[in-house]
């Protein structure tokens, strides 16, 4: 984007300051499901079915967050969803950094990878 901005004549100048902050939000999602990525594949034996489950609960996470805009009675449950606690466009906004969102993401990664790391190092590995 600097590169981009460098080149070409832009009507408003880019603030890669508060796109900064966007990447380190991103990151900390990137743990948060990656940790829980890391539980739910220690409880399965197969792929298959850590992939689905983890792609389901993705899904179910983006519907409520859908939802929880238009439907009050979804609103409650909106703590739950894992883009909750990622909202680009308000951070953009602001330039503040979302400390709030950014704890509780790397909270719930590094718990998960923790509870996966436990639960994998006791397991016993069938050989097929």
């Amino acid at each position: 984007m600097w590169l981009g901005e460098r080149s070409f004549a832009l009507w408003e100048p880019i603030n890669l300051g508060r796109l900064s902050l966007l990447t380190v939000n991103l990151f900390a999602l990137y743990l948060a499901i990656a940790g829980t990525t890391m539980f739910v594949s220690s409880l399965f034996s197969r792929r298959g079915t850590a992939i689905a489950v983890v792609m389901s609960g993705l899904l179910v996470s983006v519907l409520v967050n859908f939802l929880a805009q238009f439907w009050s009675a979804i609103e409650w449950v909106s703590f739950l969803g894992v883009l909750n606690y990622y909202r680009p466009l308000p951070v953009v906004r602001s330039g503040e950094w979302p400390v709030r969102d950014l704890i509780v993401l790397v909270l719930v990664g590094g718990a998960f990878w923790s509870a996966g790391l436990w639960r994998f190092s006791r397991r016993d590995i069938p050989a097929v």
